[in-house]
């Protein structure tokens, strides 16, 4: 067993390297050949860049909804998100509060509570079909156009999820360009592949579901970026950049992780993603907008309540592998 479980793990590991080394590669290449044909900033981060930090968790969620593995493909979205807003954000704001600005405030906590919602009501038939996918992709052009108008506008609108601030764009050959969005590509497949595989492994290894592998292990790994983000620019004193990176991610999951899996390949999901782990994201979201709302910043007590949660959550989700049925 313990043979199996150290093959496993070995799996996982150089498969969340790969996704995250293969993003990386994606972004690099693609970011030098649009920066060659002019293509503005904003265009760029609403596309490549965006795309491309979402690249670890579309990989992974596609890979497993073209194996069958629904559970997977859906844990993955969920669980991810729930990092974010537990793990990422709390850990953020242990280093260095977070100020909310009024309009992320007013629209963009209010629009992931909306697409909390619109994402759990699509779970509750337990399947993800081509209609989800091509809504989910709809309201992703939809943010695209709000983030376009709010920048030609000039307003206080978080953008730096999209913005290639604090990015060193690498000026790089065309044919270098290529080679780096192939590798990027090859990559992320290659990645993916050992991270399902290493995934589905440890479950067999543990005893427990595809599902809680999933909102754990795999979730964890694919939100690193996004970790690793967050907390360096919480240290340089840059707590914007933290909630919009984190909001930012949850967005992207949503839409552009679930939607263009659900389109590829439609997928189905188990009782207990719909019934503990998307309530669990829901309420971390609401509870954000309570913070904000009453007036507060996300500061360092802040920051801890939502570490205790998440990693209360990951206990839970161990103790209670088949969920706690709270709906």
């Amino acid at each position: 067993m313990w043979l199996g479980i150290i093959e496993n793990s070995i799996l996982t590991l150089i498969g969340f390297v790969l996704l995250i080394w293969g993003a990386a590669l994606l972004v690099d290449g693609a970011v030098s050949m649009a920066k060659r044909a002019g293509i503005s900033n904003l265009i760029i981060g609403l596309t490549l860049v965006a795309f491309g930090t979402s690249a670890p968790e579309l990989a992974a969620s596609l890979n497993a909804a073209l194996n069958g593995l629904g559970d997977i493909a859906c844990g993955n979205i969920v669980g991810s998100n729930i990092a974010n807003l537990g793990l990422v954000m709390g850990a953020s704001a242990i280093l260095m509060p977070i100020v909310i600005k009024r309009n992320t405030a007013i629209w963009e906590i209010p629009f992931v509570i909306v697409l909390s919602v619109i994402f759990w009501l699509m779970e509750r038939d337990l399947t993800f079909d081509r209609f989800d996918g091509i809504i989910l992709i709809i309201l992703f052009l939809v943010f695209t156009v709000y983030c376009i108008i709010m920048a030609r506008e000039d307003t206080d609108v978080e953008l730096d999820m999209i913005e290639l601030d604090g990015i060193k764009i690498q000026s790089l050959t065309i044919p270098r360009s290529i080679f780096y969005v192939a590798a990027g590509i090859v990559f992320l497949a290659g990645g993916s592949d050992f991270l399902v595989k290493g995934a589905t492994g440890l479950a067999i290894n543990f005893g427990v579901s595809e599902a809680v592998i999933a909102v754990s292990i795999v979730a964890l790994g694919t939100s690193l970026p996004e970790l690793i983000t967050s907390v360096i620019a919480a240290t340089k004193g840059e707590g914007d950049i933290s909630i919009g990176n984190i909001l930012g991610s949850n967005i992207f999951n949503f839409l552009i992780v679930g939607g263009i899996t659900a389109l590829v390949k439609p997928f189905s999901l188990s009782m207990r993603i719909v019934t503990f782990d998307t309530p669990v994201m829901l309420f971390l979201t609401v509870l954000l907008f309570i913070i904000v709302a009453t007036g507060r910043k996300v500061g360092r007590i802040e920051g801890v309540i939502y570490l205790i949660f998440y990693l209360t959550y990951i206990v839970l989700v161990y103790v209670f592998p088949e969920g706690l049925f709270i709906l």
